[in-house]
């Protein structure tokens, strides 16, 4: 049995004494050892935010600070953390990057009070993990810019808060010279330092993850009348979206540097809710998730596509669940459009949507509202009817490049999604084009 017989733990003083005896505090590398554990403590904070943000479907703004219809980032938030790029070997980078801001903690927190031969080992080790970090972030942004096409800011700050962290290591490896010895008061004074940082960031941590998580951030500076002034302004620049104002901005077009999906057909399912014209040559595909905010925000401009474009054009409606908690909302889409009731289902979704989903009692609730047969459709929610399916076609999505949600595709061309590109004006448009050529 291995037993702790160092020193007795019950003598504090022999404990300070030892930081004392053997630590060498380095001059230079005191004050880096400080800024690299405040970081990674930063570090952490954010990527439990991002987690959060995720988890809401950054229905808050890519920040989570504000609504997200007010940025037209927060879809590129979401593509980019629920794309390929956003997990290694598996494991989902915000994971990666907690885990890797509470190591770089640990060891510069150990560092600070270990004798010069372990903190030579603690340095030498803190370096590597601080370089591997820096070349798998620097990576991450790249095929973020020019892979995905996309722009997550917190992601950004993230590679920028490793940046630091590699030129501080560089730093202090160059600097590790002059050194002076301890005492007991700068052993306390350090203790305290870093007692108080850990204090702060805890205290935002908690902050974080209860208000933004639980409550739910709403942007009080805006005024009641600022949604009827908006209404206002979309609907004089409705005919104009794509005019010269904005046309530099965000063209009506189709996403420069993705190619249509070859095979597009095998992304038609022939249970999926459809309306419309089957023989046109223009079929339209959105890809959605009843608890996807930007999905909620699209569906009414779809609805008046829909009834404008039903007689000449045909629309599929692809259910593609983001989050685990969405796969019991789109079985019951399914088990709805067995009676011909699936828009009804998904109407009532977008329109209680909530954070985290609903529950099943919720769901079914809805179920009896729309007329569905009740204990069928209890009975096909209980053993997973369709989930299999629902499953398998998430990752034929996957497999053609479509990670998130809402996706648009007409005739297998994926439509812009950024600014104004998903409106009823500029998706009209391309209608119009594509039934021109045919």
């Amino acid at each position: 049995m291995l037993e702790c017989q160092s020193f007795p733990l019950h003598s504090p003083s022999i404990i300070i004494m030892f930081l004392v005896s053997t630590r060498t505090n380095k001059r230079h590398s005191a004050m880096t050892n400080r800024i690299t554990y405040a970081i990674a403590l930063l570090g952490v904070i954010l990527t439990v935010h991002l987690w959060i943000l995720k988890g809401r479907g950054f229905d808050q703004g890519c920040l989570g600070f504000s609504d997200a219809a007010a940025h037209s980032t927060s879809s590129e938030c979401s593509e980019v953390v629920n794309s390929d790029a956003g997990r290694f070997l598996g494991v989902d980078n915000i994971i990666l990057g907690f885990l890797f801001y509470v190591l770089v903690g640990a060891l510069s927190l150990w560092r600070a009070f270990s004798n010069n031969s372990l903190r030579k080992l603690l340095s030498n080790g803190l370096f590597g993990l601080v370089s591997v970090g820096f070349l798998m972030s620097l990576y991450f942004v790249y095929t973020m810019v020019f892979t995905l096409n996309a722009t997550c800011p917190l992601c950004i700050t993230s590679a920028v808060f490793i940046s630091t962290l590699f030129a501080l290591q560089v730093f202090g490896m160059l600097r590790a010279r002059d050194t002076v010895n301890g005492s007991v008061e700068l052993v306390m004074k350090e203790l305290g330092l870093f007692a108080m940082l850990s204090f702060f960031a805890g205290a935002l941590l908690v902050a974080d993850t209860f208000f933004v998580n639980q409550v739910g951030v709403l942007n009080l500076t805006q005024q009641p009348q600022v949604d009827a002034v908006r209404a206002l302004a979309a609907s004089v620049l409705e005919d104009r979206i794509d005019g010269q104002y904005l046309k530099a901005m965000a063209p009506c077009s189709y996403a420069a540097d993705v190619e249509p999906i070859a095979g597009f057909e095998t992304l038609l399912s022939s249970g999926a809710p459809f309306v419309g014209n089957s023989y046109s040559p223009v079929t339209v595909l959105e890809v959605f998730d009843p608890n996807c905010p930007h999905c909620k925000r699209l569906h009414p401009i779809m609805q008046s596509i829909v009834n404008k474009y039903k007689d000449r054009v045909a629309f599929y409606f692809e259910p593609f669940p983001l989050w685990p908690y969405s796969v019991q909302q789109i079985e019951a889409i399914w088990l709805a459009a067995r009676e011909n009731k699936a828009f009804e289902m998904i109407d009532t979704q977008f329109a209680r949507q909530r954070h985290e989903g609903m529950t099943r009692d919720q769901i079914s609730d809805i179920a009896a509202e729309i007329g569905l047969d009740l204990p069928a459709f209890e009975s096909g929610l209980r053993e997973g009817t369709f989930r299999k399916q629902i499953l398998q076609f998430k990752e034929h999505l996957r497999e053609v490049g479509i990670h998130s949600a809402p996706k648009l595709l007409i005739n297998g061309r994926l439509v812009g999604s950024k600014g104004q590109t998903l409106t009823e004006s500029c998706i009209g448009k391309l209608l119009d084009h594509e039934l021109a050529k045919s």
